[in-house]
């Protein structure tokens, strides 16, 4: 018996351990989770819209939440941060996946309390970012703000020339760049 209430304890201590809170910290040392600064997307953001959910992995889903936009950092523990944009009052679960490393680097590269111009941007650039699209034409920072980060198991680094995106769990979306960081085709 007492070996069973053990047992039980050790995963009561396991299982609360996994929902602790998590303290995210930005580069200037502000937790978005607990800070009375507005906290801003920095890049769009493609949720499931009808389930409410996005993931580290960058899906690029059927839902858009433009870069820049007003959010709440509910709560965050160390498999999902809920967040709630200003605007609208939707609430949506921002959710870790084991390919993309770190947690708290995701939500930090998603989330922050500025919101960068991109004024020195193209046109094809802005016209990108505003619909949440890629185009060629567009600059590897155009990109990165239109559909987010690729997923960094299948594209370690942005200095590539190809990244590789994920529209859903079973078909992907490849980028190559020209050799001046343009976007020289697209397949899908």
């Amino acid at each position: 018996m007492q070996k069973k209430i053990m047992m039980g304890i050790v995963g009561l201590v396991i299982l609360s351990g996994c929902s602790s809170k998590l303290d995210v910290m930005t580069a200037d040392n502000v937790d978005l989770v607990s800070t009375n600064q507005t906290v801003y997307t920095q890049v769009n953001l493609h949720p499931d819209a009808a389930r409410k959910k996005l993931f580290t992995l960058n899906y690029l889903q059927d839902g858009f939440i433009p870069r820049c936009t007003k959010v709440d950092i509910i709560e965050a523990n160390s498999n999902v941060m809920t967040f709630k944009v200003a605007e609208t009052g939707l609430e949506y679960m921002y959710v870790w996946h084991k390919a993309t490393g770190d947690f708290q680097s995701g939500i930090v590269r998603d989330f922050g309390t500025t919101c960068p111009t991109l004024s020195n941007l193209n046109t094809v650039d802005q016209k990108g970012i505003k619909e949440g699209r890629v185009y060629e034409g567009m600059t590897k920072q155009g990109v990165l703000n239109a559909i987010g980060y690729p997923p960094a198991h299948v594209t370690p680094t942005t200095d590539l020339n190809t990244w590789v995106y994920w529209k859903n769990r079973f078909n992907k979306m490849n980028i190559l760049f020209n050799s001046q960081g343009l976007v020289e085709s697209i397949q899908d």
